[in-house]
């Protein structure tokens, strides 16, 4: 059986994404949003904050407590829907049982839908025909034809 190294392979996304940014000027945004006090979400968040960071991304992380009206939080998801500034919305799942996930995946602009959860990215996905793809999908597609 052949080990696989997945680190290393996402260490070089990260390193060519950095090079591609720092080349074309770019100046990404993303925004990433907690509800909730999980471990494993603030952990989660804090990571894709720092590699962010580290090669070029503008992340605004904002953690909301986890009584958080749901209206508050879709509140924040539109004013990042209309910031230019802001180009993907990550909202950091799963959300407390009181909100309603699909309701807030809903408010996230497709454009913006750094998970493909959106129902508009979901059927491009189905329908074989441009949008956002889901990150797990791409990183399993990358690695797979990267290992052979």
């Amino acid at each position: 059986m052949q080990r696989l190294f997945g680190r290393k392979l996402a260490q070089n996304i990260l390193a060519e994404l950095k090079l591609e940014i720092q080349r074309r000027h770019l100046h990404p945004g993303l925004g990433v949003l907690l509800v909730g006090d999980d471990p494993a979400s603030e952990v989660y968040t804090l990571l894709k904050e720092r590699e962010g960071k580290r090669i070029g991304v503008a992340v605004d992380r904002v953690v909301l407590p986890k009584d958080t009206a749901q209206e508050m939080i879709c509140q924040q998801i539109r004013a990042w829907n209309a910031n230019p500034a802001i180009h993907g919305i990550l909202v950091q799942l799963p959300l407390p049982k009181t909100i309603d996930t699909n309701a807030v995946i809903k408010t996230i602009d497709p454009r913006k839908d750094v998970d493909g959860f959106h129902p508009v990215n979901v059927q491009a996905f189905q329908n074989n025909t441009p949008g956002i793809r889901s990150p797990l999908f791409l990183a399993v597609e990358k690695f797979l034809d990267e290992t052979h």
